[in-house]
């Protein structure tokens, strides 16, 4: 008899091919099966991870869409509101520079940040 083997944490290696960067925005993920709209949350040049209600199947080809770039992908990993995506073809370090320095909305300064008014404790 054989007995199987179990990969533990510390056996498992990085599986991801390329550093990510953390980006939020607007993304939209088109399979043959329906289209999803949600948030990009990190870009690398090999893949990216997308926050969506209800995300499509592991192994479903789709095409996704950020900014004013769009790459071919499968969808690798899912949960229940996120989903892992691997391109077809590396994008380019230009286009994840891009995207992570486009803002959406205004850059937080003390003017735009609301504060809290002090509340007088009771005598």
């Amino acid at each position: 008899m054989h007995e199987a083997l179990l990969e533990t944490p510390s056996d498992v290696s990085e599986r991801r091919g390329a550093d990510r960067s953390r980006r939020s925005g607007e993304a939209h993920l088109q399979t043959p099966s329906g289209d999803w709209r949600g948030m990009l949350w990190d870009l690398s040049e090999t893949g990216a991870r997308i926050q969506v209600a209800h995300p499509p199947m592991t192994g479903a080809s789709a095409l996704l869409r950020w900014q004013d770039n769009e790459t071919w992908c499968r969808v690798v990993w899912t949960t229940h509101e996120m989903c892992g995506v691997a391109f077809d073809h590396p994008i380019t370090h230009a286009d994840i520079r891009a995207a992570i320095s486009e803002r959406t909305g205004p850059k937080p300064t003390l003017g735009n940040i609301p504060l809290g008014q002090k509340r007088s404790r009771p005598a």
